[in-house]
């Protein structure tokens, strides 16, 4: 009986010993994935080079295996420029071609259409300008349509509901802290599809379209207007959250905006 009276007086702190374990792993465990996806993509684009001539673009990468592709300058339709968050710490910002004879199912080889994968943060515009006139400056300084703050409040209330669900089932079934751990690393896995509507940010002239999305790792789709395939109209709870436009692009992409507005476009 002593031996249990003493394991009783011990359990509040061995349940403290484990819930700050369990912390310190799920932050050991993100910030070496953080770390490791920065170290390995610099080394990935330590020799990535590029030449241009009058028809094409020359892209060699020849670090850890070699790979040279040619991309035609009349094939490019729009860019891609990926800011993931370990990567923002050092301002750079990767720019990926979008070609016009892309589509959804040829995604994994768009690794052969990075035109600069380690460009610098501040020599982005004078680069663009050099390489893609085509492409308005003007799209780059227009205000971005942003909506309304009380369904921008509306949707993080729906989001904070689903988080706070999941956090009441799992405190049965583990501490409250290795709970909240689950949830937020969860959430940071998820925040693409959770928090791209909210995140989203557009802009446009009459030919090109700009969208910015992402709460971690940010991504801009530059886009000429006839890219854009259809535009969809999904209600959310309408008046509390509002609507969600979805663009698809002639690739397959989809791009998800938290709208009120229906002449926005």
């Amino acid at each position: 009986m002593a031996l249990v009276f003493q394991l009783e007086e011990q359990f509040p702190r061995l349940q403290h010993f484990f819930d700050i374990t369990a912390l310190w792993f799920w932050v050991v465990l993100v910030s070496g994935a953080l770390l490791f996806n920065l170290a390995y993509y610099y080394i990935s684009f330590a020799k990535f080079s590029l030449w241009e001539t009058e028809h094409n673009f020359i892209v060699k990468n020849h670090f850890f295996t070699a790979d040279q592709n040619m991309i035609p300058k009349t094939a490019i339709v729009g860019l891609e420029l990926t800011s993931e968050l370990n990567r923002r710490l050092f301002k750079p910002t990767c720019v990926t071609a979008i070609l016009a004879n892309s589509d959804a199912a040829q995604d994994e080889n768009r690794s052969k259409n990075f035109l600069f994968p380690l460009l610098p943060t501040h020599e982005l515009l004078p680069t663009l300008a050099r390489y893609f006139p085509q492409i308005p400056r003007e799209l780059f300084e227009l205000p971005s349509y942003q909506p309304k703050l009380r369904y921008r409040l509306g949707y993080l209330l729906k989001i904070g509901t689903l988080g706070a669900s999941l956090y009441f089932i799992l405190q049965f079934f583990m501490s409250w802290l290795s709970a909240l751990g689950v949830i937020i690393t969860g959430m940071l896995l998820l925040s693409r599809l959770l928090f791209e509507p909210l995140t989203t940010r557009m802009a446009h002239t009459p030919d090109y379209f700009i969208f910015t999305s992402g709460l971690i790792n940010k991504r801009t789709y530059i886009l000429p207007r006839k890219m854009l395939a259809s535009v969809k109209t999904t209600d959310y709870l309408d008046l509390i959250v509002g609507s969600t436009l979805t663009f698809t692009t002639t690739d397959g992409k989809t791009i998800r905006l938290l709208s009120t507005d229906e002449n926005i476009l």
